[in-house]
């Protein structure tokens, strides 16, 4: 037997055939799971192509969100590291200020001291240089260290 097909039995059929595809289209732009979203069914052939289309589109999406994610993680990771690294960098510029406090504080008597030969205040000038210099190198240390850490979060 032949089947008839009338106009409102037509409308009828696209209007199911459409409202799954834009039932499909609408749980894709939501970036509801692909393996969550029903993409079978079609009855039309270029509907159907249609779902395949926006089953791949689904599936790049969730390749795409998935790997951003993963780098998002990364870079948090990667600042988690870098704060306990600037943090341990601080610490130990700052435990380092006492003991050449200490260095040049007694370089600084013995500057003091006339008695000594010129190599003996050579050698005591080149420790306050040295100390100063290492001074200097710790600020500049600690400067770089804590201006990520400033500005990094808001």
């Amino acid at each position: 037997g032949a089947v008839v097909w009338s106009p409102h039995r037509s409308r009828k059929f696209l209007a199911r055939e459409t409202a799954r595809l834009t039932e499909v289209s609408r749980q894709v732009a939501e970036k509801k799971g692909v393996e969550e979203i029903d993409f079978s069914g079609a009855q039309v052939r270029e509907y159907a192509e249609t779902l395949a289309a926006l089953q791949t589109m689904g599936q790049e999406l969730t390749a795409s969100l998935q790997a951003q994610w993963k780098m998002e993680q990364q870079q948090r990771e990667q600042i988690f590291h870098f704060d306990e690294a600037a943090v341990f960098i601080i610490q130990l510029s700052h435990e380092l200020k006492t003991p050449l406090a200490v260095i040049e504080g007694n370089a600084d008597l013995l500057a003091e001291d006339e008695a000594l030969t010129p190599e003996q205040r050579e050698q005591v000038e080149a420790i306050l240089r040295g100390t100063e210099q290492t001074r200097t190198y710790l600020l500049k240390i600690r400067a770089q260290v804590q201006t990520p850490l400033k500005y990094k979060r808001p």
